[in-house]
């Protein structure tokens, strides 16, 4: 079952303006001849803009991605891996996500919950991070044309190039982690240039995607006007079943030349994105027929060991294409962008330029999960009143809402110091605020009278729903029903057996709530109702010096931030400052070969993005470095380009936030709740450091045939030991006599007959009905008849079986959260005094020690095979180690997971033609994972090392199937 589909965004009057502007340009100036083999139209309007890349070549010759000033790459001391219009248009896809998780060299997976067996991400339709990429081994982050935040959407329709920045380069992107920079380089539109694109691409699962590209220019008034459009309406399935994610977007850049003789351009861009998912629940589990597996077993573990049960559970429908989607369209996504970026270019005096540049974004992201979920229950077992297979979940979330603007203001001065040096001095500021508050705010359905107002228990009124009624799970027959009942469009209310249940947000501020922690007074602590204010300032300098007529390049650049966040939900206030620097030399040794070598630093204030310690605390600043040198290349006329670089890069209170499998090792959610809940963005600092070698060559050794290469060694190591300490929120009531206890001091009463369910209040039964008091030693051991023992997590101590037990009565916990595990009143102890995070010296994780990769295409450009073009792509990762884990079998022995090797081959068709003087019709065939490589990993427990989930690190075999029309 697909979801419900959702209506397209209309189109905004900032996209409708640049149209009626320059709708009469196309009658005033006669357009210029299609040319008979397409030509890559210059764009460079100043030192602030890229040249566009050639279209018949991988190479990617010059950046802007280092200062904001357009510089050739083989005279600036960095490493950048960058894939271009024609690289993406080979491999068939502009998907950002798609491209660094296979396609790049040594690029670490954006992965939820890296590091655990909870883990996903990695596979298409998995809800992957934009901001867990890695590079270099170290956290990397996403930029869209070298300032703001990218976002976190994956479609590509509106981006020139992708660009990878290894090590930590501040000066143009400020606070950044030590790994690199993600950046993306928007379409932008070109003078002198009409062209039209229009493009469909399907697959095998029925996807259908179509996407428009036009760019059209000419004089008004005697000035040069030019306009980009970039279109697209994507309706994409995955091969995992319900998967799916559907994107529109429009893109407009619009460019006009106010004073010619300064080369005075404005150029105004708005791009406006809609995009929904169906995404993957992955590690689900079975219970209720303990004859057959044990409770809880995940079921990915039963599929790895081809287990026998498997075929016995839901009529042996559970495959790979289905066990991550079991709980339907519940876990989804909506987001929506948007960016309007004015900027104003011009040449102030010979050899000076300035640029200022403003942009607002403003986004909407709603993550539905299902929440409550339960393990897969057999037929009436476990709370299953369906006589099938089913999962019990209900629809929740959370809705964030953020604008954000930014503004840059760069100055460019070209001079000489001597006759023997050529100067370029850089001077920038800039600022990115949030004028409103940045909302990430959590939800539910509630039950709803009549009159449609809400049910509340008043004396229930300072907890985490309000006193209101949520709604019960909903259970779901698998077989006859994958999809579930979940409306992904997230409709403001559900009907079921009578009852209807309202979408609300599960916080709102109330004075009489106040607190220190909670100064706004939300109902039940602030966690879930985050609201914050932030903004960043800036100045960079850098200076470039030619020396002896270009034989020596030197580099050296300063870069101060500070940066404050008010969180307004807690009162914490979170700010730092840090100096950072680039400094350099390129020595060209011969015309094809230079040396170089660079330094770099970035900084990244602790818990500006609203993290907070695991414990509470403040985290610390960070601050990465990084040493490099190598050598360049640009020979054969420009036919070969690119570096060979070694390097070492440290990345001191480098942050990780605690994945949700880690959360609930440490401290699983209780009966009185959630400790993680409590804190803002649970996170641990570490250092680590990298050293290794990079190579990235791209090569056009005949006009018809381009290549690209590389090749990453990355050896980490981590910096020091991390433990993190075990967590009790299952506190219960007692007294002397170790009975539990009710809200009002009485015990609380279960019956003696296990088959009769606790009473919903501990204490009113049917007449007839034994009853005795529930104890501790009841609950260690059980009862002269063996029931009413408590189930503990074998790794970390929670009661599993609570609301069986009656301990989840309201008044029984002691609301008391985050206590030691030594506080534990059923005597567990965890398989280790602390959970191990990071030992110092240890390799660190998420990312293959040698990657290589690879693409070539030759065109066939005479003869009986004119027009087709063969291609191939691969990538190859080897020694990775997933996570370290605590082996109980062995002893508590720390092992490391290690990855499985992957060799991935891609095959790329194309056939092109003419079909008039000005159409030329291409026809793509990608053909991925041409040999069905998939390599199936078993996850163990980090805490015990028993199986807890398993899954695939790559997509199989699929192909993809592009037509595209160019005018």
């Amino acid at each position: 079952m697909k979801p419900h589909p959702l209506p397209c965004p209309q189109p905004r009057l900032a996209f409708v303006l640049p149209w009626l502007v320059l709708a009469p340009i196309g009658a005033q100036v006669a357009p210029p001849a299609v040319p008979s083999s397409p030509v890559a139209p210059a764009v460079q309007l100043s030192a602030f803009e890229v040249t566009v890349d050639p279209n018949d070549t991988y190479q990617a010759l010059n950046t802007t991605s280092l200062t904001g000033t357009n510089r050739s790459l083989e005279r600036v001391p960095i490493t950048a891996e960058i894939f271009n219009s024609t690289m993406m248009q080979d491999l068939g896809t502009s998907d950002v996500v798609e491209l660094l998780t296979n396609r790049m060299t040594g690029i670490g997976a954006g992965e939820n919950a890296g590091g655990s067996s909870a883990a996903n991400g990695a596979l298409s339709g998995d809800r992957f991070n934009m901001q867990t990429f890695s590079v270099r081994g170290l956290a990397a982050f996403p930029r869209r044309n070298g300032f703001m935040y990218l976002g976190n959407l994956a479609e590509g329709f509106a981006y020139e190039r992708l660009e990878v920045i290894r090590g930590p380069q501040s000066l143009l992107y400020g606070n950044n982690p030590a790994g690199g920079v993600i950046n993306v380089v928007v379409k932008k539109a070109a003078f002198g240039a009409r062209s039209l694109s229009l493009e469909h691409k399907t697959d095998e699962f029925g996807t259908a995607r179509f996407q428009v590209d036009a760019n059209t220019s000419g004089t008004f008034r005697g000035r040069r006007v030019a306009l980009r459009l970039a279109a697209v309406s994507s309706q994409q399935n995955f091969w995992r079943e319900v998967l799916s994610r559907n994107t529109t977007g429009l893109l407009v850049d619009a460019a006009v030349e106010l004073l010619p003789a300064s080369a005075t351009v404005l150029r105004l861009e708005v791009e406006d994105r809609f995009d929904t998912s169906i995404q993957a629940n992955r590690r689900l589990l079975v219970s209720g027929a303990p004859a057959l597996v044990p409770n809880n077993t995940p079921l990915t573990v039963l599929l790895a060991r081809d287990d026998p049960a498997v075929a016995r559970i839901a009529g042996g429908m559970i495959n790979w294409r289905n066990v991550d989607v079991l709980g339907g369209n519940s876990f989804a996504r909506r987001r929506w962008e948007q960016f309007q970026t004015l900027t104003l270019s011009s040449r102030l005096a010979p050899g000076l330029e300035a640029q200022v540049t403003g942009t607002m974004r403003s986004a909407f992201n709603d993550n539905t999960t299902a929440q409550g979920i339960t393990a897969l229950q057999a037929p009436l077992a476990g709370g299953n009143p369906l006589d099938a297979w089913a999962l019990g979940y209900r629809p929740g979330g959370s809705e964030v809402r953020a604008t954000e603007w930014g503004l840059r203001a760069t100055l460019n001065a070209d001079f000489r110091l001597s006759r023997h040096t050529r100067n370029q001095l850089i001077l920038g500021a800039e600022r990115v605020d949030y004028p409103h508050y940045r909302q990430n705010m959590s939800y539910s359905y509630y039950e709803v009278d009549a009159a449609g107002a809400f049910l509340v228990n008043r004396a229930q009124l300072n907890t985490a729903n309000g006193g209101r009624t949520v709604m019960p799970n909903q259970w779901v027959d698998v077989r006859s029903n994958l999809g579930g009942f979940v409306d992904a469009a997230r409709p403001r209310s559900y009907t079921f057996a009578g009852r209807t249940y309202v979408w609300d947000y599960q916080k709102y501020p109330n004075p009489a709530f106040a607190t220190r922690d909670n100064p706004l007074g939300f109902n039940g602590g602030s966690a879930g109702a985050n609201q914050d204010h932030g903004r960043s300032a800036a100045a960079f300098a850098a200076l470039f010096t030619s020396w002896f007529g270009g034989k020596v390049e030197s580099l050296a650049g300063v870069r101060r931030d500070e940066l404050k966040q008010v969180l307004y939900n807690t009162g914490v206030v979170a700010q730092g400052a840090g100096t950072t620097g680039n400094a350099g030399l390129v020595w060209k040794v011969t015309s094809p070969v230079s040396l170089y070598v660079g330094a770099s630093s970035s900084f990244t204030p602790g818990g500006i993005n609203a993290q907070s310690r695991y414990d509470g605390g403040p985290l610390p600043n960070g601050r990465g470095e990084s040493i490099e040198g190598g050598l360049k290349l640009n020979a054969l006329e420009g036919r070969l380009s690119g570096s060979v670089t070694a390097y070492e890069t440290r990345s001191r209170n480098q942050f990780i936030t605690l994945n949700g499998a880690t959360q609930q090792i440490l401290g699983p959610s209780g009966i009185n709740g959630s400790y993680w809940a409590t804190i803002r963005s649970p996170s641990y600092e570490y250092d680590a450091r990298t050293r290794g070698l990079e190579v990235t060559l791209s090569a056009r050794p005949r006009p018809d045939w381009r290549a690209m290469v590389g090749y990453t060694l990355s050896q980490g190591r981590e910096g020091g030991r991390v433990e993190l300490p075990f967590y009790y929120n299952d506190e219960f009531r007692t007294n002397a006599a170790g009975q539990v206890l009710l809200g009002d001091g009485s015990p609380l009463l279960v019956p003696v007959n296990p088959a009769v369910r606790v009473a919903t209040d501990g204490r009113t039964y049917a007449a007839g009905v034994d009853t005795q008091p529930l104890t501790v030693t009841m609950l260690r051991a059980g009862d002269v008849g063996g029931n009413y023992r408590a189930q503990l997590g074998r790794d970390n101590g929670g009661i599993l079986n609570a609301a069986a037990l009656g301990l989840t009565i309201p008044g029984v916990g002691t609301g008391r959260l985050g206590l030691p595990i030594s506080a534990h009143q059923l005597g567990f102890t965890p398989p280790t005094p602390t959970f191990l995070a990071r030992r110092g010296g240890e390799r660190t994780i998420g990312f293959p020690r040698h990657s290589f990769s690879l693409t070539t295409m030759h065109d066939f450009r005479a003869g009986f095979l004119r027009g087709l073009s063969l291609g191939l792509n691969g990538r190859a990762d080897f020694d990775a180690i997933r996570y370290y884990y605590n082996d109980i079998a062995a002893g508590n022995v720390r092992r490391a997971l290690m990855g499985k090797d992957t060799a991935i081959a891609n095959l790329i068709v194309r056939y092109q033609t003419r079909l008039t003087r000005r159409v030329q019709w291409t026809v793509q065939l990608n053909l991925n994972n041409l040999l069905g490589t998939q390599p199936l990993e078993i996850y163990p427990n980090a805490a015990t090392g028993l199986p807890d989930n398993a899954g695939f690190r790559n997509d199989p075999r699929t192909w993809v199937l592009t037509n595209t029309l160019k005018f």
